[in-house]
């Protein structure tokens, strides 16, 4: 596959292909043109996506004393839930807040004696990954959690279809500490300072 770009149009040229009258793929040698914009629009969310984990992967947290959490629960039916953890840098003192930004779900596992005993240094690392695999499986885990029943005939995972087609478009951010884990389905993240 060979690709050339024009301006306001990408033309991709596959051998063996051909466009007809129908604007369909068939057999022999052509071209097809798509408009730019909907296709680099697909690559650039990818693009971004990527570049959001790279950048979260990159932040030091380790030995962080966790100050505080908020969670900002959504008051409309739009997704717009905020999450923002408080952090005391070991290294500068400075006090810098972590915000996850349209958070999907959220899992929050603590022991908090083992956190009291090393509160000075509570954070262990963090980490994001993209896979949608791993995504899924983190979301139908909650659903034994929901407290929740839908009759037939409305599917069981009916509230989370739609988040499940689109899991493509989350990230799963994971934050360590000496004696547990919060784990953030989310689309991205502010780190202020």
């Amino acid at each position: 596959m060979r690709l050339k770009c024009l301006i306001g149009t990408l033309t991709i040229r596959i051998l063996g292909m051909r466009k007809d009258s129908s604007d369909l793929a068939t057999q022999d040698e052509g071209t097809s043109t798509f408009q730019v914009d909907q296709i680099k629009l697909g690559y650039m969310k990818r693009a971004h996506k990527n570049a959001v984990v790279q950048r979260f992967n990159k932040l030091d947290f380790h030995d962080d004393a966790l100050l505080s959490f908020d969670i900002h629960p959504p008051h409309r039916r739009g997704n717009s839930t905020k999450i923002d953890f408080a952090f005391r840098d070991d290294a500068t003192g400075d006090v810098k807040m972590l915000s996850f930004l349209t958070c999907a779900n959220f899992r929050f596992v603590m022991d908090f004696d083992v956190l009291a005993d090393r509160w000075f240094f509570g954070t262990a690392g963090s980490v994001a990954k993209s896979d949608p695999q791993r995504m899924r499986r983190f979301v139908r885990a909650q659903m034994s959690h929901w407290r929740t029943a839908y009759m037939p005939p409305m599917p069981k995972d009916k509230p989370i279809r739609k988040k499940l087609v689109s899991i493509r478009t989350y990230i799963l951010f994971k934050v360590a500490f000496f004696g547990g884990t919060v784990e953030v389905l989310a689309k991205n993240y502010k780190l202020s300072r």
